[in-house]
């Protein structure tokens, strides 16, 4: 179902531009339209339902549902203690059922 969504955000527009909507390759897109990226599907299935499905998350750290984009942004985001609220998703980032396995 994802890759269909994939497929047609890519006709709309085209590769270039949807790849840089998920912060990905273009490469990568064609690849995985293709059936032959060896990458880390979850990753990019989870990019493509949040940022072009707009589907969202219930964050166990926030405590309510958010965006699975911005889910995947607390995620990917560096370590900077400046309020309580990002040490608590830096730390829960880590070991949450939402959690997106390795980079590729």
């Amino acid at each position: 179902m994802w890759v269909d969504m994939l497929k047609k955000a890519c006709e709309a527009s085209s590769q270039a531009q949807i790849s840089q909507r998920l912060g990905v390759s273009t490469a990568m897109i064609s690849q995985v339209l293709k059936g032959v990226y060896k990458g880390n599907m979850e990753r990019i299935q989870r990019l493509v339902e949040g940022e072009l499905m707009k589907m969202s998350v219930d964050c166990p750290v926030i405590g309510g549902e958010i965006p699975r984009q911005r889910c995947i942004e607390h995620q990917q985001a560096s370590f900077r203690p400046t309020s309580p609220m990002r040490v608590a998703l830096h730390r829960g980032c880590k070991i949450c059922p939402f959690k997106i396995g390795g980079e590729s």
